[in-house]
């Protein structure tokens, strides 16, 4: 369960009384909300609650409520982004219900209230999706789920080629926005060409004679689909397709509508490009996925089976997505590998730009785009040396189901230690297993979170692997760093072998090593941690020096770099009540009059939690 914010415990006090208001019309007034569970996380763009009933249609016990968040939320106003997210969910389970062939794919569709931004729909249960398959089983289960996905996809384009007219009636009829949206991708390339063109200037490398026109005509083809325009999801990632019913179901539809259909289908080629999980694919699994997907298409489009229609399209699709992360990413993965999920920035960058480079090479197509991504990729992999790894199915499979996991699981969070013990010794692998919490959490972390060491060092001693991180780019040290002043659990995955970081380093007071850590890699001084920066994470913590700051400040850290909520590490000394923290900031330079994102200043915080002691350093010294 995901735990609520104050503002969403409010949100969702209201959704419960509009829930209850709006399935009262649908199914009847003895209708009666029992219970809330948060499903989505504090600062998601929607809400998202399990609902359970009494009272409701047989066999329905529970539903899932989307609602708008607040804020931005205008129905009657094509800018408002909420509103758009959530008619495009509301307009495709409407539209996909209408057909048999269509109608499994997505949740059952139960009532909607334009006015208050909310939808409800099918409940499909505590089911496991794709991520889980792919992050913890092995080739075959990893294979099969993802072929399941691809016939999905093509089963659905197949059946909506055509019918856009009738979609866009079902989506008009919500509010206004989406009236062009099959024209979207190509308008994204259109403001991509002079960035990236400066950026392979900056490189001084220089895009190659005839990149624009190149890019132009990516740009035509998928601004006129053609008999390839169909309804599609627009968000393929693994925690987006649920295995449920004995099949896979897709969930969250808020970027779906009608574009060319390939943008889709180029998920496993490109390591599923919008989302935290992305990994490699083998090639041999890659040509079957890709043939069970152009075979279903075909069934509805048959220029699907045509090679010269399906490789234009192919290509430009997958130009499509190397573009859009090229130009949204590649100046940060420049400067430093900042992690997304299961891997980072310069992983997925190197991933995308050899997979295209591959397609178009042996297409023949796109020759200036395709020799401007080849001498990037070389001068990009001569640099950063890394290759976007396979998922953990295909590269380090575990072999364990998602409901072995979950067992497992149960029994981490419970302190069954000697249990999780002879669990281990039947199947080490479940010491590496994730769980499908929102943070898909190595077992080893939630037994640190949890407090446990004594079950810590059976999961170290079965195996776990203290490296692996979660999807919010956390180590099993900087978990145990997250509890505050836990030297005891630091320690004991330090004696296990976990390898000390920047972090551990200063708060265990080696300098020594600390210097050595970062003169390895000057971007560990800024990448972030926790809170912001390592720096932010020593602020709220005792014993901070002027010598570690200096230290940071001197490889790259700013002093004043805002962190989470905008907070600089003045902020989190002051709000810690840690005095000796706030003078040493200020001693090096901290600015005593930055905000945060609730405009306030280190002394408003100190003054707020009663810490006199810092009010007064803040006033009598700094800046």
């Amino acid at each position: 369960m995901t735990k609520m914010s104050q503002t969403d415990t409010i949100n969702a006090a209201l959704l419960a009384e509009r829930t209850e208001q709006l399935l009262r019309q649908a199914w009847g007034s003895s209708l009666q909300v029992q219970s809330l569970e948060p499903l989505s996380a504090p600062r998601a763009r929607s809400l998202l609650m399990r609902v359970r009933l009494a009272g409701g249609p047989e066999g329905i016990r529970s539903v899932i409520v989307k609602g708008a968040r607040r804020g931005s939320y205008d129905p009657s106003s094509a800018g408002s982004i909420p509103a758009r997210a959530l008619f495009r969910e509301w307009a495709a389970q409407q539209f996909l219900a209408k057909r048999a062939d269509t109608s499994f794919y997505c949740p059952t569709f139960y009532a909607g209230d334009v006015a208050n931004g909310l939808i409800a729909f099918e409940d499909l249960g505590d089911t496991p999706d794709l991520a889980e398959v792919l992050l913890n089983d092995g080739p075959a289960a990893a294979e099969r789920a993802l072929v399941q996905l691809a016939e999905a996809l093509g089963r659905i384009h197949a059946a909506t080629t055509g019918r856009q007219a009738e979609y866009q009636a079902i989506r008009d009829a919500l509010g206004p926005g989406d009236e062009q949206q099959h024209r979207a991708p190509a308008q994204h390339l259109l403001y991509a060409i002079p960035v990236l063109q400066a950026f392979w200037d900056g490189l001084g490398m220089q895009a190659t004679a005839g990149f624009e026109q190149d890019v132009q005509a990516v740009i035509d083809t998928l601004s006129e689909p053609g008999p390839f325009l169909a309804f599609t999801h627009g968000d393929v990632c693994p925690d987006n397709c649920r295995l449920a019913g004995g099949g896979l179901r897709l969930i969250d539809f808020e970027y779906s509508g009608y574009r060319h259909a390939l943008l889709d289908a180029l998920f496993a080629r490109m390591g599923f490009p919008t989302s935290w999980c992305s990994g490699a694919i083998p090639n041999d699994v890659l040509q079957r996925v890709e043939a069970a997907y152009r075979r279903q298409l075909a069934a509805g489009c048959p220029e699907a089976a045509d090679e010269q229609a399906w490789n234009k399209g192919y290509v430009a699709a997958c130009a499509f997505w190397l573009l859009e992360n090229l130009n949204g990413h590649l100046r940060t993965a420049v400067l430093e590998d900042s992690h997304l999920g299961t891997t980072t920035w310069r992983h997925r960058l190197i991933g995308r730009l050899r997979a295209f480079v591959d397609v178009a090479g042996r297409s023949g197509s796109l020759p200036a785009l395709t020799d401007s991504a080849a001498r990037l990729l070389s001068h990009l992999g001569s640099q950063w040396k890394v290759e976007l790894e396979e998922f953990d199915a295909f590269a380090r499979p575990l072999h364990c189901s998602p409901q072995q996991v979950r067992r497992f699981v149960e029994g981490v969070l419970a302190g069954r230690v000697e249990g999780v013990k002879k669990v281990l010794s039947l199947k080490p692998s479940l010491a590496n297993a994730r769980a499908a919490d929102p943070r898909r959490s190595p077992v080893l972390h939630l037994a640190i979170r949890s407090g446990n060491v004594q079950m810590v060092r059976a999961l170290l001693e079965g195996g776990a692997d203290a490296a692996r991180r979660d999807r919010m780019n956390v180590s099993a040290l900087e978990a145990a760093h997250q509890r505050g002043s836990d030297i005891a659990m630091v320690e004991a995955l330090l004696a296990m072998g976990a390898k000390a970081d920047v972090l551990t380093a200063f708060l265990m007071g080696n300098l020594d090593l600390a210097r050595q850590l970062l003169e390895e890699d000057l971007s560990r001084a800024w990448q972030k941690v926790g809170r912001g920066t390592v720096l932010h994470e020593l602020a709220c913590r005792p014993g901070l020096t002027a010598e570690a700051v200096r230290l940071l400040a001197d490889c790259g850290a700013d002093v004043n770099a805002a962190g989470a909520g905008g907070a600089t590490p003045l902020h989190l000394a002051a709000w810690a009540g840690l005095e000796e923290n706030v003078r040493v900031l200020l001693e090096c330079g901290a600015d005593r009059t930055a905000t945060d994102e609730a405009g306030r200043t280190a002394v408003e915080v100190a003054r707020h939690f009663g810490h006199e002691g810092c009010v007064r350093a803040l006033v009598r010294t700094g800046r």
